[in-house]
Protein backbone atom coordinates (compact mmCIF):
# COMPACT_ATOMS: atom_id res chain seq x y z
CA UNK A 1 0.00 0.00 0.00
CA UNK A 2 2.50 2.57 0.91
CA UNK A 3 5.23 2.99 -1.54
CA UNK A 4 6.59 5.96 0.53
CA UNK A 5 6.28 5.63 4.01
CA UNK A 6 4.94 8.03 6.59
CA UNK A 7 8.28 8.89 8.14
CA UNK A 8 8.77 12.39 9.93
CA UNK A 9 10.33 15.14 8.33
CA UNK A 10 13.42 16.27 8.38
CA UNK A 11 12.86 19.89 9.33
CA UNK A 12 10.75 18.15 12.46
CA UNK A 13 14.07 16.13 13.11
CA UNK A 14 16.53 18.95 12.72
CA UNK A 15 14.54 21.18 15.14
CA UNK A 16 14.33 17.79 17.39
CA UNK A 17 17.86 17.67 17.41
CA UNK A 18 19.15 21.29 17.64
CA UNK A 19 16.80 21.41 20.65
CA UNK A 20 18.31 18.48 22.43
CA UNK A 21 21.62 20.15 21.19
CA UNK A 22 21.05 23.81 22.19
CA UNK A 23 22.29 24.86 25.64
CA UNK A 24 20.24 25.72 28.23
CA UNK A 25 19.69 29.59 28.30
CA UNK A 26 20.50 29.92 24.81
CA UNK A 27 18.51 33.08 23.06
CA UNK A 28 17.11 31.16 20.21
CA UNK A 29 15.93 28.14 22.76
CA UNK A 30 12.55 29.38 23.27
CA UNK A 31 12.11 30.10 19.14
CA UNK A 32 13.14 26.46 18.21
CA UNK A 33 10.93 24.81 21.05
CA UNK A 34 8.11 26.79 19.44
CA UNK A 35 8.89 25.93 15.90
CA UNK A 36 9.30 21.95 17.00
CA UNK A 37 5.91 22.15 18.62
CA UNK A 38 4.34 23.21 15.30
CA UNK A 39 6.52 20.82 13.01
CA UNK A 40 5.38 17.81 15.61
CA UNK A 41 1.40 18.69 15.84
CA UNK A 42 1.71 18.99 11.47
CA UNK A 43 3.70 15.53 11.48
CA UNK A 44 1.34 14.03 14.10
CA UNK A 45 -1.77 15.11 11.92
CA UNK A 46 -0.63 13.64 9.17
CA UNK A 47 0.35 10.40 10.87
CA UNK A 48 -3.42 10.45 12.44
CA UNK A 49 -4.61 9.56 8.43
CA UNK A 50 -3.28 6.34 8.35
CA UNK A 51 -5.38 4.69 9.59
CA UNK A 52 -8.36 6.30 7.74
CA UNK A 53 -6.08 5.73 4.26
CA UNK A 54 -6.23 1.54 4.67
CA UNK A 55 -9.90 2.10 4.65
CA UNK A 56 -9.75 2.79 0.86
CA UNK A 57 -11.80 0.39 -0.88
CA UNK A 58 -9.30 -0.03 -3.68
CA UNK A 59 -7.80 -3.72 -3.31
CA UNK A 60 -3.97 -2.23 -3.15
CA UNK A 61 -3.86 1.59 -3.81
CA UNK A 62 -0.49 3.09 -4.25
CA UNK A 63 0.15 5.64 -1.32
CA UNK A 64 2.89 8.10 -1.35
CA UNK A 65 3.68 10.97 1.82
CA UNK A 66 5.55 13.59 1.45
CA UNK A 67 6.83 13.42 -2.21
CA UNK A 68 8.49 16.30 -3.44
CA UNK A 69 8.63 16.47 -7.15
CA UNK A 70 10.56 18.31 -9.73
CA UNK A 71 8.45 21.13 -11.80
CA UNK A 72 10.98 23.10 -13.79
CA UNK A 73 13.59 25.09 -11.89
CA UNK A 74 11.12 24.52 -8.74
CA UNK A 75 9.90 21.42 -6.39
CA UNK A 76 6.07 20.48 -5.47
CA UNK A 77 5.54 18.44 -2.41
CA UNK A 78 2.62 17.01 -1.50
CA UNK A 79 1.40 15.72 2.04
CA UNK A 80 -0.38 12.34 0.45
CA UNK A 81 -0.51 10.94 -3.08
CA UNK A 82 -3.01 8.12 -3.78
CA UNK A 83 -2.49 6.50 -7.32
CA UNK A 84 -4.56 4.03 -8.85
CA UNK A 85 -5.23 2.48 -12.80
CA UNK A 86 -8.32 4.88 -12.12
CA UNK A 87 -7.73 8.36 -11.14
CA UNK A 88 -5.05 10.48 -8.70
CA UNK A 89 -5.83 12.23 -5.37
CA UNK A 90 -3.67 14.47 -3.94
CA UNK A 91 -4.51 15.23 -0.12
CA UNK A 92 -2.84 18.31 2.18
CA UNK A 93 -3.55 17.88 5.26
CA UNK A 94 -4.06 20.69 7.92
CA UNK A 95 -3.83 20.54 12.18
CA UNK A 96 -5.64 24.04 12.35
CA UNK A 97 -7.93 25.02 15.79
CA UNK A 98 -10.31 27.51 16.12
CA UNK A 99 -12.55 28.24 13.44
CA UNK A 100 -11.23 28.07 9.69
CA UNK A 101 -13.26 30.91 6.79
CA UNK A 102 -12.65 30.31 3.54
CA UNK A 103 -12.92 33.38 1.97
CA UNK A 104 -13.96 34.10 -2.03
CA UNK A 105 -13.16 35.74 -4.12
CA UNK A 106 -9.59 36.65 -2.81
CA UNK A 107 -8.89 32.59 -1.86
CA UNK A 108 -7.75 33.21 1.74
CA UNK A 109 -8.12 30.73 4.55
CA UNK A 110 -8.79 33.00 7.92
CA UNK A 111 -8.19 31.16 11.43
CA UNK A 112 -9.28 32.65 14.42
CA UNK A 113 -8.23 31.29 17.55
CA UNK A 114 -8.51 32.63 21.05
CA UNK A 115 -9.98 35.81 19.95
CA UNK A 116 -6.64 36.16 17.55
CA UNK A 117 -7.57 35.99 13.53
CA UNK A 118 -4.96 35.43 11.03
CA UNK A 119 -4.88 34.78 7.09
CA UNK A 120 -3.15 31.65 5.05
CA UNK A 121 -2.71 30.58 1.86
CA UNK A 122 -6.63 28.71 0.57
CA UNK A 123 -5.09 24.96 0.76
CA UNK A 124 -7.22 24.56 -2.04
CA UNK A 125 -5.55 27.21 -4.12
CA UNK A 126 -2.21 25.18 -3.42
CA UNK A 127 -3.70 21.72 -4.16
CA UNK A 128 -4.42 23.04 -7.57
CA UNK A 129 -1.30 24.13 -7.80
CA UNK A 130 -0.28 20.91 -6.74
CA UNK A 131 -2.76 19.33 -9.52
CA UNK A 132 -1.17 21.55 -12.33
CA UNK A 133 2.40 20.36 -11.60
CA UNK A 134 1.13 16.76 -11.40
CA UNK A 135 -0.30 16.41 -14.56
CA UNK A 136 3.17 16.64 -16.42
CA UNK A 137 4.04 13.33 -14.76
CA UNK A 138 0.73 11.40 -15.50
CA UNK A 139 -1.12 10.60 -19.12
CA UNK A 140 -3.16 12.77 -20.08
CA UNK A 141 -6.37 13.37 -19.22
CA UNK A 142 -5.59 10.78 -16.33
CA UNK A 143 -8.24 11.78 -13.10
CA UNK A 144 -6.81 13.80 -10.76
CA UNK A 145 -9.03 14.64 -7.34
CA UNK A 146 -7.37 16.93 -4.71
CA UNK A 147 -8.84 17.31 -0.95
CA UNK A 148 -7.68 19.22 1.81
CA UNK A 149 -8.49 17.48 5.26
CA UNK A 150 -8.44 19.08 8.59
CA UNK A 151 -7.24 16.95 11.36
CA UNK A 152 -8.37 18.38 14.68
CA UNK A 153 -11.99 17.32 15.00
CA UNK A 154 -12.79 20.36 16.85
CA UNK A 155 -11.95 22.64 14.07
CA UNK A 156 -15.02 24.45 12.90
CA UNK A 157 -15.17 25.31 9.02
CA UNK A 158 -17.03 27.61 7.32
CA UNK A 159 -16.88 28.94 3.73
CA UNK A 160 -18.03 31.95 1.62
CA UNK A 161 -21.72 31.54 0.15
CA UNK A 162 -20.25 31.36 -3.27
CA UNK A 163 -17.38 29.35 -2.58
CA UNK A 164 -16.09 26.68 -5.29
CA UNK A 165 -14.20 23.94 -3.35
CA UNK A 166 -16.43 23.64 -0.25
CA UNK A 167 -16.59 19.76 -1.51
CA UNK A 168 -12.61 19.65 -1.38
CA UNK A 169 -12.72 20.93 2.09
CA UNK A 170 -13.42 17.83 4.91
CA UNK A 171 -12.79 16.76 8.56
CA UNK A 172 -10.75 13.24 8.58
CA UNK A 173 -13.26 11.64 9.94
CA UNK A 174 -15.07 11.46 6.67
CA UNK A 175 -11.91 10.65 4.63
CA UNK A 176 -13.39 7.10 4.05
CA UNK A 177 -16.69 7.90 2.29
CA UNK A 178 -14.52 10.19 0.52
CA UNK A 179 -12.36 8.17 -0.91
CA UNK A 180 -15.09 5.59 -1.61
CA UNK A 181 -17.10 8.38 -3.45
CA UNK A 182 -13.91 8.87 -5.66
CA UNK A 183 -14.12 4.79 -6.24
CA UNK A 184 -17.21 4.91 -7.61
CA UNK A 185 -16.94 8.01 -9.40
CA UNK A 186 -13.71 6.92 -11.26
CA UNK A 187 -14.37 3.00 -12.58
CA UNK A 188 -12.51 3.82 -16.19
CA UNK A 189 -8.71 2.48 -16.14
CA UNK A 190 -6.57 4.06 -17.50
CA UNK A 191 -3.44 2.55 -16.57
CA UNK A 192 -2.46 -1.22 -17.18
CA UNK A 193 -0.75 -2.94 -14.03
CA UNK A 194 2.22 -2.71 -15.26
CA UNK A 195 2.18 0.81 -16.47
CA UNK A 196 0.69 1.73 -12.57
CA UNK A 197 3.79 0.08 -11.02
CA UNK A 198 5.88 1.73 -13.62
CA UNK A 199 4.71 5.38 -12.82
CA UNK A 200 4.90 4.82 -9.18
CA UNK A 201 8.72 3.84 -9.81
CA UNK A 202 8.74 6.77 -11.96
CA UNK A 203 7.39 9.24 -8.93
CA UNK A 204 9.64 7.66 -6.14
CA UNK A 205 13.07 7.88 -8.81
CA UNK A 206 12.43 11.40 -8.89
CA UNK A 207 11.50 12.24 -5.38
CA UNK A 208 14.02 15.02 -3.89
CA UNK A 209 14.25 15.14 -0.47
CA UNK A 210 15.20 18.56 1.20
CA UNK A 211 17.27 19.37 3.90
CA UNK A 212 16.60 22.71 5.39
CA UNK A 213 19.18 25.27 6.29
CA UNK A 214 18.00 25.49 10.01
CA UNK A 215 21.36 27.35 10.91
CA UNK A 216 21.10 29.92 8.77
CA UNK A 217 17.39 30.39 10.05
CA UNK A 218 18.31 30.70 13.63
CA UNK A 219 21.72 32.53 12.73
CA UNK A 220 23.27 29.91 14.64
CA UNK A 221 26.32 27.51 14.12
CA UNK A 222 27.57 24.03 15.37
CA UNK A 223 30.37 25.60 17.78
CA UNK A 224 27.66 26.67 19.92
CA UNK A 225 25.81 23.49 20.45
CA UNK A 226 26.38 20.62 23.29
CA UNK A 227 28.18 17.73 21.83
CA UNK A 228 28.31 14.40 24.38
CA UNK A 229 26.07 11.56 24.26
CA UNK A 230 23.44 12.94 26.34
CA UNK A 231 21.26 11.71 28.95
CA UNK A 232 18.32 10.52 27.97
CA UNK A 233 16.60 10.29 31.63
CA UNK A 234 17.89 13.79 33.36
CA UNK A 235 18.02 15.37 30.18
CA UNK A 236 20.76 17.29 32.15
CA UNK A 237 24.26 15.91 31.91
CA UNK A 238 27.09 14.43 29.20
CA UNK A 239 27.04 10.51 29.92
CA UNK A 240 30.66 8.81 30.17
CA UNK A 241 31.63 5.28 28.59
CA UNK A 242 32.31 2.75 31.38
CA UNK A 243 32.58 -0.78 30.43
CA UNK A 244 30.81 -1.17 27.57
CA UNK A 245 27.85 1.12 29.12
CA UNK A 246 27.17 5.11 28.77
CA UNK A 247 26.53 6.09 32.65
CA UNK A 248 24.91 9.29 33.75
CA UNK A 249 26.77 10.58 36.97
CA UNK A 250 24.22 13.03 37.96
CA UNK A 251 21.34 10.39 37.98
CA UNK A 252 22.93 7.25 37.55
CA UNK A 253 21.06 5.88 34.28
CA UNK A 254 22.93 3.19 32.45
CA UNK A 255 22.33 2.30 28.40
CA UNK A 256 24.18 0.55 26.11
CA UNK A 257 22.84 2.15 22.93
CA UNK A 258 22.40 5.81 24.16
CA UNK A 259 25.32 6.85 21.33
CA UNK A 260 22.80 6.32 18.78
CA UNK A 261 20.58 9.44 19.13
CA UNK A 262 23.90 11.11 19.10
CA UNK A 263 24.43 9.88 15.66
CA UNK A 264 20.91 10.52 15.05
CA UNK A 265 21.75 14.25 16.08
CA UNK A 266 25.47 14.24 14.23
CA UNK A 267 23.52 12.95 11.25
CA UNK A 268 21.08 15.64 11.50
CA UNK A 269 23.37 18.96 12.47
CA UNK A 270 26.62 18.33 11.31
CA UNK A 271 27.45 16.12 8.53
CA UNK A 272 25.69 12.66 6.48
CA UNK A 273 28.78 10.81 7.19
CA UNK A 274 31.06 10.37 10.39
CA UNK A 275 35.14 9.33 10.87
CA UNK A 276 36.49 7.71 13.76
CA UNK A 277 38.29 10.53 14.64
CA UNK A 278 35.14 13.10 14.10
CA UNK A 279 33.07 10.27 16.44
CA UNK A 280 35.50 10.24 19.13
CA UNK A 281 35.15 13.86 19.74
CA UNK A 282 31.23 14.49 19.11
CA UNK A 283 30.59 11.73 21.71
CA UNK A 284 33.82 12.43 24.13
CA UNK A 285 36.02 8.90 23.52
CA UNK A 286 39.52 8.82 23.43
CA UNK A 287 39.76 4.88 22.25
CA UNK A 288 40.33 4.57 18.35
CA UNK A 289 39.73 1.09 18.93
CA UNK A 290 36.58 1.82 21.31
CA UNK A 291 35.06 3.92 18.73
CA UNK A 292 35.77 1.70 15.72
CA UNK A 293 34.13 -1.10 17.14
CA UNK A 294 31.09 0.78 17.95
CA UNK A 295 30.93 2.12 14.25
CA UNK A 296 31.30 -1.31 13.29
CA UNK A 297 28.39 -3.02 15.15
CA UNK A 298 26.20 -1.09 13.35
CA UNK A 299 27.02 -2.19 9.99
CA UNK A 300 26.78 1.05 8.29
CA UNK A 301 28.12 1.53 4.49
CA UNK A 302 31.54 3.19 4.40
CA UNK A 303 33.85 4.77 1.91
CA UNK A 304 37.82 4.90 1.90
CA UNK A 305 39.71 2.94 4.29
CA UNK A 306 41.55 2.83 7.71
CA UNK A 307 41.89 6.85 8.85
CA UNK A 308 39.64 8.01 5.70
CA UNK A 309 37.09 5.78 6.32
CA UNK A 310 33.50 7.63 6.32
CA UNK A 311 30.59 5.62 7.54
CA UNK A 312 27.60 6.72 6.35
CA UNK A 313 24.45 7.59 8.18
CA UNK A 314 21.81 8.50 5.82
CA UNK A 315 19.91 5.82 3.71
CA UNK A 316 20.08 6.54 0.04
CA UNK A 317 17.43 9.61 -0.07
CA UNK A 318 19.83 10.97 2.64
CA UNK A 319 17.38 10.33 5.13
CA UNK A 320 18.73 9.59 9.10
CA UNK A 321 18.85 5.59 9.71
CA UNK A 322 19.00 6.41 13.50
CA UNK A 323 15.27 7.56 14.67
CA UNK A 324 13.57 7.18 17.93
CA UNK A 325 10.95 5.35 18.15
CA UNK A 326 8.52 8.10 19.62
CA UNK A 327 9.50 11.64 19.12
CA UNK A 328 9.71 14.11 22.45
CA UNK A 329 6.92 16.72 22.92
Amino acid sequence: MFQKKIRPPLNLLMHEALKRRLPPQHPIKDAVKKNHAAFLAGYKGEKSLEYFLHKHPHTDPLIFHDLRLPAGDHFFQMDFLILTPEYALIIEVKNYVGHVYFDFPVFQMIRTFQGVEEGFQDPVVQLQNHRYFLEDYLPEHFPIETLAVMTQKQTVIKYAKDYPFADQLIHASYLPQKLHHYHLKHTKKHLSLKEWHKLADHLLNNHTIQKPDIFSKYKVNTAELQTGVLCSSCKKSVMRRCYANWICLDCNSKSRHTHLQSLLDYSLLYSPSITNQSFRWFVHLSSPSVAGKLLQKLNLKTKGSNRNRHYSLTDQEGYPLFIQKELSD
